[in-house]
C-alpha cells in the first residue's frame, strides 16, 4: 500500500507540473492577444479593461517592470476607469512587498483611497494595508487608528469585498500596535 501511495503522489506531482506549464503557456497567449489589441485597436471601447488585463497578466508572469508601465498607461489615459484603483494598488503592493519602501507604499495606498468605496472594490484592503505601512514606519498610534478604521469601514460597508476577513484580521492584528501605545 505504501508504494502505491508513493506512486500516486509522484503521478499527481507530474500532472500538477504539466498543468502549471499549460497555465504559463495560456498566460503568454493571453498577454500576446492583449498586446495585439492594444497595438492594432487603440480606439477599442474597453481599452482600459484590455490594459488592466495585460498588466495583470504581466504581473502574474513576474514581468513587473512591463506591468507597471502598462498600469501607468491605464492611469494616464483612463483616469476615470474602474480599474485605476487596482492599478494604484499594484504600485503600492510592489513598494510594500518587493522594495520595502513604506513611504512610497503609503503614497500609493493613498492613491487607491482617492476613489470612493462605492466604486472601489479594493478600498478596504488598501485601508488595511495602510495600517501595516504605518506599523512598519513605527507610527504605532497611526497604525492602531487605521486598524480601527478598517473595522469601522467593514461595519459600515458589509457588502464590501472580503470585508469579513478584513475585520477579522484587523481585530487580531491591532493588538500589535496596541501593545505599543495603549487605547485607540
Amino acid at each position: 500500500i505504501h508504494n502505491a501511495t508513493g506512486d500516486r503522489v509522484a503521478e499527481l506531482t507530474r500532472q500538477q507540473t504539466e498543468a502549471e506549464g499549460h497555465v504559463g503557456e495560456m498566460r503568454e497567449d493571453a498577454i500576446r492577444t492583449y498586446a495585439r489589441l492594444v497595438e492594432h485597436y487603440p480606439d477599442f471601447s474597453r481599452m482600459d479593461e484590455v490594459l488592466f488585463s495585460l498588466a495583470y497578466g504581466l504581473d502574474e508572469m513576474e514581468r513587473h517592470e512591463q506591468s507597471r508601465s502598462v498600469y501607468m498607461r491605464l492611469i494616464k489615459n483612463y483616469p476615470e476607469s474602474r480599474f485605476v484603483p487596482h492599478a494604484w494598488l499594484s504600485f503600492a503592493e510592489f513598494y510594500f512587498n518587493d522594495e520595502g519602501d513604506m513611504e512610497a507604499a503609503r503614497q500609493f495606498y493613498s492613491k487607491v483611497l482617492e476613489t470612493p468605496p462605492e466604486s472601489n472594490p479594493v478600498y478596504g484592503y488598501a485601508l488595511y494595508r495602510q495600517a501595516w505601512v504605518l506599523y512598519n514606519l513605527e507610527d504605532f498610534a497611526g497604525s492602531l487608528a487605521q486598524f480601527v478604521r478598517v473595522i469601522e469601514f467593514g461595519v459600515e460597508n458589509p457588502e464590501a469585498r472580503d470585508v469579513a476577513n478584513l475585520i477579522r484580521q484587523s481585530r487580531l492584528e491591532l493588538v500589535l500596535p496596541y501593545s505599543r501605545v495603549g487605547r485607540p
